[in-house]
């Protein structure tokens, strides 16, 4: 057998104690769980600041301004037009690069699967756990279209719950912030393949998580469609707000255990442990 190396020790005995691992090992663990949203306007925002930045230590000249110019070039009215923060982002020379944003019109195809495969339950894929890399690698490829599928049907249920347009402070408004709250936790499936994709695994045990992580998205995305059909129904009736609030609660925290678990997973498979 070949022996584990050290830093494999070092993980195992570390496994079950994150509060003792170096800041550089926990970024790895809890990155997959940080939201998918959250992460995007942030490297939006990094960059835009990156590139001011560039631009102001590169422009030798420096004019001297007064406070007035200073307070006349800053937004701060938060009932601006859209139109007058375009001729601010414009002045600013701040513009999306077309391959940083594709119109929501534009939208990659999703590629035709193989006859064969599409109709395949979640079952088969999971029970490809102890597959030879040889038999369980054929599947991949139908993995990785039901992603695309996922990820774009994730993106139509948060259009419906956009479109809600509750009235502020309403029963409606917190149902439409705890089905937000769901649907954050749920993309966090995609954020786990995403985190694993490029690392070396058996092709059985890819299939076999990837397999959980996309079905468990399809499953609790089922359940908001389901509540959004009948969003009208509870109306302003608080007790069965609340009850519903609980369940969908109870769905989070289920859902946090099972990536947990998933994510670990991954991470013993990449470094040839037993899970």
């Amino acid at each position: 057998e070949v022996p584990i190396q050290r830093r494999h020790v070092a993980v195992v005995q570390n496994l079950l104690c994150p509060h003792k691992w170096p800041l550089s090992a926990l970024s790895l663990y809890i990155s997959p769980f940080i939201s998918r949203r959250v992460r995007l306007l942030r490297e939006i925002m990094a960059d835009v600041m990156v590139e001011r930045v560039e631009e102001v230590m590169d422009d030798s000249d420096f004019d001297e301004v007064t406070a007035e110019e200073c307070d006349g070039d800053i937004v701060t009215d938060s009932s601006v037009s859209e139109e007058s923060l375009a001729d601010e982002m414009k002045e600013l020379q701040i513009e999306e690069k077309p391959e940083e944003k594709k119109k929501e019109d534009e939208k990659e195809p999703i590629p035709e699967g193989d006859p064969e495969m599409v109709d395949l339950e979640w079952a088969f894929f999971i029970k490809l756990k102890e597959a030879p890399n040889a038999v369980a690698a054929v599947y991949l490829p139908e993995l990785k279209r039901r992603y695309k599928v996922a990820e774009r049907r994730s993106k139509a249920t948060e259009n419906r719950l956009v479109d809600l347009h509750p009235a502020d402070r309403s029963n409606a408004e917190d149902r439409q912030e705890i089905l937000g709250e769901l649907l954050d936790k749920i993309d966090q499936a995609l954020d786990i393949i995403d985190e694993h994709d490029g690392r070396s695994l058996p092709a059985g045990h890819r299939a076999h998580l990837e397999a959980r992580l996309l079905q468990s998205m399809n499953a609790q995305m089922d359940c908001i469609h389901r509540i959004l059909d009948k969003f009208d129904v509870i109306g302003e009736d608080r007790d069965a707000a609340n009850n519903e609030r609980e369940g969908l609660r109870y769905e989070i925290r289920f859902l946090d255990m099972l990536y947990t678990e998933i994510h670990d997973s991954f991470l013993k498979s990449f470094l040839d442990m037993e899970w």
